[in-house]
């Protein structure tokens, strides 16, 4: 774990945010958030937008700014945003502005504001609601006031986020999948089903359609390979 990730496991209590509470926070275009970042992932939500932004398919965008790799953790697919030069910065940084700002990933859109999902430890199964957390940022200033709900709704982002809330269980869900089908073949597992699985819930989609559609069918259809993999498997 990276040293801002433990920072917040072992401050998390003290950072939760409550959705109407105010926070003091002002953007000065310093472009300070976007260097020194080797840990900008992105869901599915994220590539569709950029890709339809970029006018480009979620394949291209994967294979002109990011890299892929299996989650040494959770074992499920992982798409990042490759930075650039010595400074690490993203690269859709220009002259300190994001050159996709209206399509920028959510962790970038909502920042200095951060969200989880809480599980339960003996069921695995997602607890109500969506928590919010506050890390005080090294930039910017703290000339403007805003609640988390205000500051979400500026990039058309839902408190009750219900793609964020499928996304988490499915991610918590297929990360157990791959892990029961490691023990058994792992050469297979990382030859025939990351790939099927990468290619479902990143890449499957039009951007002439709506978003979240296509990805509750994907989603779908994830479940279902998993399960018939699992089931003559014999787990």
């Amino acid at each position: 774990m990276d040293q801002r990730l433990l920072h917040i496991a072992e401050n998390l209590e003290n950072m939760i945010i409550d959705p109407n509470e105010p926070f003091r926070f002002h953007c000065t275009q310093c472009g300070k958030c976007c260097e020194h970042r080797e840990d900008i992932l992105l869901n599915p939500q994220d590539l569709f937008r950029m890709a339809k932004f970029l006018k480009q398919s979620p394949a291209d965008v994967v294979n002109h700014y990011c890299e892929v790799y299996i989650g040494p953790d959770s074992r499920i697919p992982i798409v990042r945003l490759l930075p650039e030069g010595p400074t690490k910065r993203c690269p859709f940084l220009v002259r300190n502005k994001c050159r996709i700002h209206e399509a920028k990933p959510t962790v970038c859109a909502m920042f200095p504001i951060g969200r989880a999902q809480r599980f339960d430890f003996h069921t695995r199964k997602p607890l109500p609601g969506i928590i919010y957390i506050l890390d005080k940022p090294p930039c910017g200033d703290e000339s403007e006031t805003h609640t988390v709900r205000e500051w979400l709704d500026g990039f058309h982002i839902p408190v009750e986020d219900p793609f964020y809330l499928e996304w988490s269980e499915a991610t918590m869900l297929f990360s157990e999948s791959f892990q029961k089908l490691e023990k058994i073949n792992p050469a297979a597992t990382a030859m025939l089903v990351f790939p099927a699985v990468y290619e479902h819930l990143y890449l499957a989609y039009r951007t002439d359609e709506e978003f979240l559609p296509q990805f509750q069918e994907n989603l779908k259809k994830t479940k279902e390979f998993f399960q018939s993999l699992l089931n003559a498997l014999g787990e």
